[in-house]
């Protein structure tokens, strides 16, 4: 049993992690930052969708389902057109300094989300808060895509980039996974809590 055990833990490992000689020993450090970014990018990215919903009458009894989605698919547009500007204007610069570049944009990403979670609040500036978050986490995903190879690059030590972007991949489902478990959670909770203070029952 014991030796099982072992076994299914070494495969699991090799399923998530590179093998320890093939990489430097600051990638661990960076699988640990990088799972707790992006925990918490998942829960807010999830939040903020539910923000946006609610923003444009999705669930209310009197929702205009016209006009809720010509405002989505205008986000939509005016996000990847901010995102092909990142691409072109930016591409040759991002080779020049990774870590503030992503540094930047990470902060550019977070408060983008803001804005999504702001629309609620004015739902008639939701085009414009929803459009500018949209180019806002649009920049930091084009930034995110371009640099992510030369880190993956630096951890490697054979050669095994392939290796490393795969695994990052895999660890990357499981913590997206993860927030949205919590995400779904505490929004159950809130309902619960809600429907408790109208009388009513949980949905």
């Amino acid at each position: 049993a014991a030796d099982s055990a072992r076994r299914a833990r070494g495969a699991a490992w090799r399923s998530f992690f590179p093998a320890p000689a093939d990489v430097t020993p600051d990638y661990w450090s960076y699988c640990r930052w990088r799972a707790g970014h992006r925990l918490c990018s998942t829960m807010l990215t999830n939040f903020a969708t539910q923000a946006l919903l609610q923003a444009v009458g999705v669930g209310a009894r009197r929702s205009l389902p016209a006009a809720a989605g010509i405002n989505w698919l205008l986000k939509d547009g005016l996000g990847r057109l901010g995102r092909l500007s990142a691409a072109t204007r930016f591409g040759e610069s991002f080779d020049s300094d990774l870590k503030r570049f992503r540094f930047a944009t990470s902060l550019l990403f977070t408060a983008s989300v803001g804005l999504e979670l702001a629309t609620p609040r004015f739902p008639a500036k939701f085009l414009a808060l929803a459009a500018a978050a949209n180019v806002g986490k649009s920049v930091g995903l084009t930034t995110y895509i371009s640099t992510q190879p030369s880190f993956g690059q630096s951890f490697a030590l054979r050669g095994n980039l392939a290796d490393i972007t795969a695994k990052a991949q895999a660890q990357q489902m499981v913590v997206d996974t993860a927030g949205l478990a919590l995400c779904v959670a505490v929004l159950r909770r809130g309902a619960a809590a809600a429907a408790r203070a109208g009388g009513g029952p949980p949905r």
